[in-house]
């Protein structure tokens, strides 16, 4: 496996970003398939989309550490999984849909809050506007509510600190 870096831990540091970017724009994230590897890989992702790498996020099956993956399926099999990686924002949605019961009014309700923040922190327009569709379609909301309350955090409408707050009610 070529152009392969190891953070040697979790803790991926802006300077360690801005290395990397230097010489690839285009990174996918391999931590650990556990919770704290998660959030983690997720600190990782927005730090790196934040410095202007396009991002994604590789998913190891349960219980493994990209090391003990790729003795198991070797190479090749470890590179299907990278061909198979999430862009962040897929990521994010893939992941809060977890912490929230999304089949209730309640629950969707908490998730779409989380899903406003994670939006509004997107640079570009059109990638927020093609997420926006999706979560639309998918929660059966229409866009131009998710975009209004989108659009109200980027103004600073509403503090983010509120709104995270409601999300873990």
């Amino acid at each position: 496996i070529i152009n392969c870096v190891a953070s040697l831990g979790t803790a991926l540091t802006e300077s360690q970003g801005r290395l990397l970017k230097k010489y690839f724009e285009d990174i996918v994230i391999a931590y650990d398939s556990d919770s704290a590897g998660q959030k983690a890989a997720i600190r990782g992702l927005d730090l790196l989309y934040g410095i202007g790498c396009n991002v994604k996020m590789l998913e190891i099956p349960k219980g493994k550490d990209p090391d003990d993956y790729i003795k198991i399926a070797g190479a090749e099999g470890f590179e299907k999984l990278i061909g198979n990686a999430l862009p962040l924002v897929e990521y994010k949605i893939k992941m809060y849909e977890k912490d929230y019961d999304v089949d209730s009014t309640e629950g969707r309700i908490r998730f779409m809050e989380k899903m406003y923040l994670v939006l509004s922190e997107l640079n570009s327009r059109v990638e927020m506007e093609m997420y926006t569709q999706k979560l639309a379609d998918h929660y059966g909301v229409s866009a131009d509510s998710i975009l209004t309350e989108i659009m109200k955090i980027r103004k600073g409408n509403v503090k983010k600190e509120e709104i995270k707050k409601a999300a873990k009610m």
